[in-house]
């Protein structure tokens, strides 16, 4: 069987997911920031109506957070 992937890099590492998993990719969009959050919560957007977080995968691995 055939899989295929969405790659990308953080921090010179290449990461992949099944593509399958993924509902959608958008441009980044300004994030609201909210207060007493994990530092790798970098904020949530309002996605059509849903309030989504937005987390900053490189600091939640314990790595620089993506600026």
């Amino acid at each position: 069987m055939r899989h295929e992937l969405i790659t990308f890099g953080i921090a010179n590492q290449h990461f992949g997911i099944d593509i399958m998993t993924v509902r959608e990719i958008r441009a980044w969009s300004p994030v609201t920031r909210l207060p007493g959050v994990p530092e790798y919560v970098a904020g949530v957007v309002n996605l059509r109506g849903a309030v989504l977080p937005v987390i900053d995968l490189a600091a939640r691995l314990g790595w620089k957070p993506t600026e």
